[in-house]
C-alpha cells in the first residue's frame, strides 16, 4: 500500500525519466538508421584493376609471322631507284635503261596509217586511227580472229539448213540453190541480222576480222573456226560481218574480188559489190566487167574477179561496212577483195586497218598471190 502511494507521488518524476528514455531511443534510431540508409544511397567507389600481362608470342608462331613478312616482301616487285636530277640538262636519255625488249607477239601496236595503197608496191594499209591490239592467243584464221581489235568486223556463222534450235529445217537440202536464194536476196535487201537470228541456228563463237584472203579449201574450215566443228556441217552456211572503219585517204574506190559460192559487201547502206559465184543473191546489178590484174585462179578461185562500182570516201569520216560469205551448196570455199583507187594503178588487199605484225605473218602462209596485192610481202 506504501508502495502505491509512493509511486503515486513520484508520478511526475516517472513520467520524465520514460520521456528521456524514448528521446534517447528515438535519437540512437535516427543516428544509427541514417548511417545505414547513407551507405544503401552512396555509390561505391570504382575498383581500377591492372591489364593483363600480354604473354609472349610463342616462338613457332613468330617464326610463321617472320617468314610470312619475308615471303610479302619477295612476291612484291621492288621499285626502280628514282632519277633525281637538279636540273633538266643533269639527265642523259642515251644513260637511261629502258627495257623495250617486249614480245611482240604478246603486244601489237600498229601507227597511223598513210592510207591505201599507192600502186608502186610502197603505200600502206587501208585503215587509219592508232591501234592497239592485245593477241594472245595468236588464233588468227582464214575467218578471223577471236581476239577483238578497234578496225575489226565481227563475224557470226549462221547454219541456213537448221533452225535456232538445231533441228533440220524441212526440204532445206532438197535444192540448195533454190532454197537459199531468196533467203539471201531478202538478207542482202538491208543487211538485217535479226531474219537471220530469229531462223536460224548460230554459232556462239564471234571473230573478228579486217580482211578477207580466203584460197580455195574445204568448207569445214569455217565450222572449225567458228568452234562448231561436228556441230554445224560444212553446207549451206552463212558468215556476216558487220562493223564500221575510218579511211585514212579521202578518194574514189571501188572492190575486185570473188567468192566461192557468195561474197556481198554493203557499204554506207549500199551494195557495191556482188562478186558470187552465182549472180543470184543480191539486187546488185553486176555490170560483169573483169580487171587486167585480178585473172582467172586468183587464190586458186576461177573465174576472173568481179569489179564493183565506184564509190566515194572521206579522209576521218567512219562508214558502216557489211559482208557477206555464204557456201551454198558445200564442198569448198573461198573468197578475197582487193581494192582500187580511182586515177593510181594497182590493186591492193583491202583492210580496215594497219595489217599487224601477226596479220603479215598469217598472210604469207596462205597463197603467193597474196604477195602482189600486200606491199609489205612482196618487199
Amino acid at each position: 500500500m506504501k508502495i502505491i502511494e509512493a509511486l503515486f507521488k513520484n508520478r511526475g518524476k516517472l513520467y520524465t525519466v520514460l520521456l528521456i528514455s524514448i528521446a534517447l531511443h528515438f535519437l540512437v534510431g535516427i543516428i544509427f538508421g541514417g548511417a545505414v540508409l547513407f551507405k544503401v544511397l552512396t555509390k561505391p567507389e570504382p575498383q581500377l584493376e591492372s591489364p593483363p600481362v600480354i604473354e609472349s608470342i610463342e616462338p613457332q608462331k613468330k617464326e610463321y609471322k617472320v617468314k610470312l613478312q619475308k615471303s610479302q616482301k619477295k612476291s612484291s616487285a621492288p621499285l626502280p631507284d628514282p632519277i633525281v636530277a637538279e636540273t633538266p640538262s643533269d639527265v642523259n636519255l642515251e644513260d637511261l635503261d629502258l627495257n623495250m625488249n617486249m614480245d611482240r607477239r604478246d603486244l601489237a601496236v600498229g601507227a597511223l596509217s598513210d592510207g591505201m595503197g599507192e600502186g608502186d608496191g610502197s603505200g600502206d594499209a587501208f585503215g587509219s586511227g592508232f591501234d592497239m591490239d592485245i593477241d594472245l592467243d595468236m588464233d588468227i584464221s582464214l575467218f578471223g580472229s577471236s581476239q577483238f581489235g578497234e578496225g575489226k568486223l565481227e563475224g557470226t556463222l549462221f547454219d541456213l539448213k537448221t533452225d535456232t534450235d538445231g533441228d533440220p529445217i524441212e526440204n532445206a537440202n532438197s535444192n540448195e540453190r533454190s532454197y537459199s536464194g531468196p533467203i539471201m536476196r531478202e538478207f542482202t535487201e538491208k543487211f538485217r541480222m535479226s531474219l537471220l537470228e530469229k531462223e536460224f541456228f548460230q554459232a556462239d563463237k564471234k571473230l573478228y576480222s579486217s580482211y578477207f584472203a580466203i584460197p580455195s579449201v574445204s568448207a569445214n574450215k569455217a565450222p572449225e573456226a567458228f568452234g562448231v566443228e561436228g556441230i554445224i556441217k560444212p553446207r549451206l552456211i552463212a558468215a556476216v560481218y558487220q562493223g564500221t572503219f575510218t579511211p585514212a585517204k579521202s578518194g574514189k574506190f571501188r572492190f575486185v574480188g570473188r567468192g566461192d559460192d557468195v561474197l556481198v559487201v554493203r557499204i554506207k547502206n549500199d551494195i557495191v559489190f556482188d562478186g558470187s559465184w552465182q549472180k543470184i543473191y543480191s539486187d546488185y546489178d553486176v555490170s560483169g566487167e573483169s580487171h587486167s590484174e585480178a585473172s582467172n585462179g586468183t587464190f586458186g578461185i576461177g573465174p576472173p574477179s568481179d569489179v564493183g562500182e565506184w564509190f566515194t570516201l572521206k579522209a576521218g569520216e567512219a562508214v558502216n561496212l557489211e559482208i557477206l560469205l555464204a557456201e551454198i551448196p558445200g564442198g569448198f570455199f573461198g573468197a578475197y577483195l582487193l581494192i582500187e583507187e580511182k586515177g593510181e594503178e594497182g590493186l591492193q588487199l583491202f583492210s580496215t586497218r594497219e595489217l599487224s605484225p601477226q596479220d603479215l605473218e598469217h598472210l604469207s602462209t596462205l597463197h603467193s598471190d597474196i604477195n602482189k596485192y600486200v606491199s609489205q610481202l612482196s618487199d
